[in-house]
């Protein structure tokens, strides 16, 4: 296969290019037989060069109309078909939104949100005797001018799970701070001029976090 191998000079080098240039708007290719001059002129002539004509001008929307403007004018693409709703109604979209009490609804909605768990203010019991806290404490300020045995009891921490108490002591003297039902809590005696915040974790325990 040799004769198919030998292009009559067997020279392997003079069938390479050198050089390819774009020079102006001609491609030029140079091998060791010349160079070869390609015209593109036509590739970038657009009939009138000019390279400022096809330069959009200006885009408005104009109502519900796009205009779309360049050298050979505007074009207008209408949009009314996307912002018409079927009903071509501005205001029954609208509504209303009313807080009453700790419940918020909307206008043409019959579900309403209960915002009781967020926004409802937290009570202050005042008190000079013995207490057990319930859902309905929050603050508990223990006062003089009374007596305090058992102090404050506070309920199991199951079933109050990330439940919260402040207590405050400006009895004059220290007052017990008792679990229930077997339940465990970080301090158990509260001196007086002293605050405790407690919170339950829940299953057996008030812990201290203040």
């Amino acid at each position: 296969l040799a004769a198919l191998a030998d292009d009559a000079d067997a020279n392997p080098n003079n069938e390479l290019n050198t050089s390819v240039v774009l020079n102006g708007t001609n491609l030029e290719t140079t091998d060791a037989g010349g160079t070869i001059i390609t015209p593109l002129a036509t590739l970038v002539d657009d009939a009138d060069p000019n390279p400022n004509n096809e330069l959009n001008t200006s885009v408005v929307l104009n109502g519900t109309n796009l205009e779309t403007t360049d050298a050979g004018g505007t074009i207008i693409t209408p949009l009314s078909s996307l912002v018409n709703d079927a009903d071509a109604n501005a205001t029954n979209e609208l509504q209303d939104l009313q807080l009453t009490g700790n419940t918020l609804s909307l206008t043409n909605d019959a579900t309403t949100v209960d915002l009781t768990p967020i926004i409802t203010i937290k009570p202050i019991t005042i008190t000079t005797t013995d207490i057990t806290l319930g859902a309905t404490n929050y603050t508990v300020i223990l006062n003089s001018g009374g007596s305090f045995t058992s102090g404050v009891t506070v309920p199991l921490a199951a079933g109050n799970q990330g439940r919260i108490y402040v207590i405050r002591n400006n009895s004059g003297g220290p007052v017990n701070i008792t679990a229930s039902g077997g339940d465990t809590i970080s301090q158990t005696t509260l001196n007086s001029g002293q605050a405790l915040w407690l919170q339950s974790d829940g299953v057996t325990d008030w812990y201290r976090i203040n």
